[in-house]
């Protein structure tokens, strides 16, 4: 997975640990709710608190899969939000997780120069992704604007729980 700097930060509070689903729910003032599946590091649910306040920063979404969709009806983009790590410290707790994004989308801009790609889902909300896989960078520099396509993006996250 790429690397590289925040680009991304959310302050929320954690609103609901299901246990027997393995589900955290964090609330951000403004935002959509966050879900995280932690059904393989089930210990995070034991070190943590409703109500406790986080830090959320999130690392530059990039495109793992992307073909055109010529017809297909355009969707929602489904996300999901899996923990993928975790570790415990004294002052804090932290645990990493991989946002996955998914759907058809329609093609609203091109820059081939920085091989940047904007889409909008069903919803009319705008994403851009910068595309690198060079297999998918070919994919991207055949499409035109308005085209449809089955993209799947994916974007590093990070939680911090102060204590």
């Amino acid at each position: 997975m790429p690397s590289g700097g925040s680009i991304d930060t959310e302050s929320g509070t954690i609103s609901l640990i299901d246990q027997k689903n393995a589900l955290i729910v964090v609330t951000v003032p403004g935002h959509e709710d966050l879900s995280f599946d932690a059904k393989d590091h089930r210990d995070v649910l034991n070190s943590i608190n409703v109500g406790d306040k986080l830090t959320t920063s999130y690392l530059e979404p990039h495109v793992t899969g992307l073909t055109p969709a010529e017809g297909a009806a355009l969707t929602r983009l489904n996300r999901t939000v899996k923990v993928t790590q975790y570790s415990l410290g004294a002052d804090q707790s932290r645990f990493h997780g991989l946002r996955v994004f998914s759907g058809v989308t329609e093609v609203t801009g091109i820059d081939r120069k920085l091989n940047l790609l904007t889409v909008e889902d069903k919803s009319g909300t705008a994403h851009s992704v910068r595309v690198s896989r060079p297999d998918l960078v070919a994919v991207m520099q055949s499409l035109k604007r308005h085209s449809r396509v089955r993209i799947v993006y994916e974007s590093e996250t990070t939680v911090t729980i102060s204590r």
